[in-house]
C-alpha cells in the first residue's frame, strides 16, 4: 500500500467531499431532483411532526427540501426567529396559483404543482413520486450548481434539455439555507419545547429571467459551513418548478 503524506491525503479527501456535494443534471436512469417546500412556524403546535419529516427529506439526494418559516402566527405569543414576510407572500401567491381554499401550516408544496398537509407523510411521498415520474418523462431544462472555475463562488449553469422544446419563460431563484438549527421556544403553542429545524431558508431572491432557449450562467455565493444553496427554475405564478439543484457545505 502506498502511504501518502498526510497533507496531500487531506487535500484529496476534501476534494472528494466537495465533488460529492455538486448537484449536476441527473444521469440516465437516476431520479431527477424534486423540490419540496414546507411552510411552517415555530408558533404552530401542529408543525413539529412536519418539521421532523422535512429533516428526513433533507437527507435525500433526490430531493431539495426547504423550510419557509411564515410570520402570521407570531401574534399567538411567540415570534418565529426564522420567519420572513417574503415567505408569507410566497405561500399566499401559491394559494391563488394552486386554487387552494386557504393558507395553512404545516403545508408542503411539491415541485410548485401540488400540496398536502406537511405531517401527512404518505400523501407527501405520493406527490413526490408523481413529480419525479413527470420529470423523468419530460425534463424541460438542465440545471447544474458547482464550484466556479475561477474559484470563490458557485456557478449555476442553465440550458434547455435536448429535445425538451422551449421551456420558457421562467425565473431562476436562489435560496440560502441553514442545514440544522435548534430553537428553545419560550412562549406560545410550543412554549417550553426545544425543536430542531432543517434546511431553513434565510435568503430568497431571483437571479434571472430565462427565455427557455438560451444557455445561461450565473455566479452565486459559496455557502459557509453548515449552510446550503439551492437554485431552481420556476414559471411565474408561482407556477411549476422545471428543475432544481443544491450545494451543501
Amino acid at each position: 500500500m502506498i502511504q501518502l503524506p498526510s497533507r496531500i491525503a487531506a487535500l484529496l479527501v476534501a476534494a472528494l467531499l466537495g465533488a460529492a456535494a455538486v448537484a449536476a443534471p441527473a444521469a440516465a436512469g437516476e431520479r431527477p431532483p424534486v423540490m419540496v417546500e414546507l411552510y411552517t412556524s415555530q408558533g404552530c403546535n401542529s408543525c413539529p411532526p412536519a418539521d421532523a419529516a422535512l429533516g428526513r427529506m433533507a437527507a435525500r439526494e433526490d430531493l431539495v427540501a426547504l423550510a419557509f418559516h411564515v410570520d402570521y402566527w407570531d401574534y399567538l405569543g411567540w415570534r418565529d426567529t426564522f420567519a420572513r414576510p417574503d415567505h408569507t407572500e410566497r405561500q399566499f401567491a401559491y394559494r391563488t396559483a394552486l386554487r387552494a381554499r386557504m393558507v395553512y401550516t404545516p403545508q408542503v408544496i411539491v415541485q410548485g404543482r401540488s400540496h398536502a398537509v406537511g405531517s401527512h407523510e404518505a400523501e407527501v411521498a405520493g406527490l413526490i413520486e408523481a413529480a419525479q415520474a413527470a420529470q423523468a418523462a419530460a425534463m424541460p431544462a438542465e440545471l447544474a450548481l458547482e464550484p466556479g472555475r475561477a474559484g470563490g463562488g458557485l456557478t449555476a449553469r442553465l440550458e434547455p434539455a435536448p429535445g425538451g422544446g422551449n421551456a420558457g419563460p421562467a425565473r431562476l431563484w436562489l435560496a440560502v439555507y441553514d442545514r440544522s438549527r435548534e430553537v428553545d421556544i419560550g412562549r406560545g403553542e410550543n412554549g417550553g419545547k426545544r425543536i430542531t429545524y432543517h434546511n431553513i431558508v434565510r435568503e430568497l431572491r431571483a437571479l434571472l429571467d430565462w427565455d427557455g432557449a438560451s444557455a445561461e450562467e450565473v455566479t452565486v455565493p459559496m455557502p459557509p459551513a453548515g449552510q446550503g444553496v439551492a437554485v431552481w427554475l420556476q414559471r411565474a405564478g408561482p407556477g411549476a418548478i422545471l428543475c432544481v439543484a443544491k450545494y451543501e457545505s
